[in-house]
C-alpha cells in the first residue's frame, strides 16, 4: 500500500518539475543562462554573473504551477563543482 502512496507523490513531483523545466526555458531563451540538466527533483541552471536579477524570478516560476501544490524552493550557488555548493542569498533590491 505505501508503494501507491509513493508513486502518486514522487510522480505528481516529477511532472511538476518537468511541467517547470518547459516553462524555465522558455524564459531564459532571450538571456546568457541556461538550463543545464535535471537530477531528480532539481534544476541546475547556470546563472551568468550579469543576470542575477533572473534567480528570484526563478525561484517565483519554480514555485507556480498547474496543479496548484504549494512548492518549496531551495537555491543553492555552486563555484567551481558542487563540491563547493553553498546556500544562496537573495539581494534585496
Amino acid at each position: 500500500s505505501y508503494k501507491i502512496i509513493n508513486y502518486l507523490v514522487q510522480g505528481t513531483a516529477g511532472e511538476i518539475v518537468k511541467e517547470r523545466m518547459i516553462c524555465i526555458g522558455k524564459f531564459l531563451r532571450p538571456y546568457k543562462s541556461k538550463m543545464l540538466i535535471q537530477i531528480h527533483d532539481e534544476l541546475l541552471i547556470e546563472i551568468d554573473n550579469s543576470e542575477e536579477f533572473l534567480v528570484p524570478k526563478i525561484i517565483d516560476m519554480m514555485k507556480d504551477n498547474s496543479v496548484g501544490i504549494p512548492m518549496n524552493v531551495d537555491v543553492k550557488k555552486c563555484i567551481g563543482s558542487w563540491g563547493g555548493k553553498a546556500e544562496y542569498e537573495l539581494k534585496v533590491t
